[in-house]
């Protein structure tokens, strides 16, 4: 995949971006309202060292699996009195476009990253779980870099100080992945599960086999899947599948025993979709959770 290009130009951004004045509160501290952990992490790296002037909060949190959230009264009403919106944008998030399109009093700044992605490449993500893709996050940081120097200008230089440190360890990430895996057998990822790693297996040549689409709410599969990927785990002698941070792990036990691998190992990878369980996991960042997965996809793969 050829490298993403993510230079903004200020006029794309500008025309992406609600501009009403900000709203702050008593204590004078931007109000940012961050709807996934991703997107949450990324903007607490990019304020850092000015705490004192921010207020961030997360959404989704305790859990929840953002394909069965549901807002509540109290979600909605969060939801427009922010200075700063920032969202994904797909198809998990078509509740906060009905929101914001029908209700007239809205966040100050609105920050929508599917469609920055789409403004700067050129192209409709293929998938929405954009944070798994290190190329998108780095389009994604600049945006958030940018409109927070537009909202408070006397911070600019610590915005961008802070973006410039990021970036450099995104991109070591990246490097990083593409050292470990390109020297990985030549194996496919057994995912007894949905599969939000898209952009991990296509930036970087895994091949995979999956029991359910990426977006389902199913959490089940039917006969001929279990068999299917107990074939693949036989055909390719693995010893190791994968499951999901959230998964009951029916799937994978069914697949294992259907392959008749009983010492067969499962592995967790994180899609970052429940943050309650990141502390379990020995994950407390996006980075972090970036690095356990290519962690365990090595260790499982070798």
């Amino acid at each position: 995949m050829k490298k993403i290009r993510f230079l903004i130009l200020s006029i794309v951004l500008f025309s992406l971006i609600s501009c009403k004045p900000a709203k702050k509160d008593s204590s004078n501290k931007i109000k940012i309202l961050s709807t996934y952990f991703p997107q949450y992490d990324w903007t607490r790296s990019i304020t850092g060292g000015l705490e004192n002037e921010t207020i961030q909060t997360l959404l989704i949190k305790n859990g929840l699996d953002l394909h069965y959230y549901q807002p509540d009264q109290n979600d909605i009403s969060q939801l427009t009195s922010y200075d700063l919106l920032i969202y994904i944008g797909g198809e998990s998030d078509k509740w906060i476009d009905d929101i914001l399109s029908s209700s007239e009093d809205k966040p100050s700044r609105i920050l929508n990253l599917y469609k920055i992605i789409e403004s700067t490449t050129g192209i409709t993500p293929p998938d929405e779980h954009i944070w798994l893709s290190l190329d998108y996050a780095k389009i994604c940081c600049n945006a958030i870099t940018e409109i927070l120097k537009e909202m408070v200008p006397g911070n600019s230089e610590k915005y961008q100080s802070n973006y410039v440190d990021y970036i450099e360890q995104l991109n070591s990430m990246d490097s990083t992945y593409k050292s470990i895996i390109k020297n990985l057998p030549d194996k496919p990822l057994i995912i007894c599960d949905r599969f939000p790693f898209y952009y991990i297996s296509e930036n970087y040549g895994l091949k995979y086999f999956s029991a359910l689409p990426d977006c389902t709410k199913q959490t089940s599969a039917p006969t001929e899947i279990i068999d299917f990927l107990a074939s693949k785990l036989n055909e390719y002698q693995l010893n190791s599948i994968f499951v999901l941070d959230d998964s009951d792990k029916k799937i994978s036990k069914s697949v294992i025993l259907a392959a008749k691998k009983p010492s067969c190992d499962t592995f967790t990878l994180d899609s970052m979709q429940c943050t309650s369980l990141r502390e379990s996991m020995g994950s407390t960042t996006y980075l972090d959770a970036m690095r356990l997965n290519l962690e365990t996809i090595q260790k499982a793969l070798n």
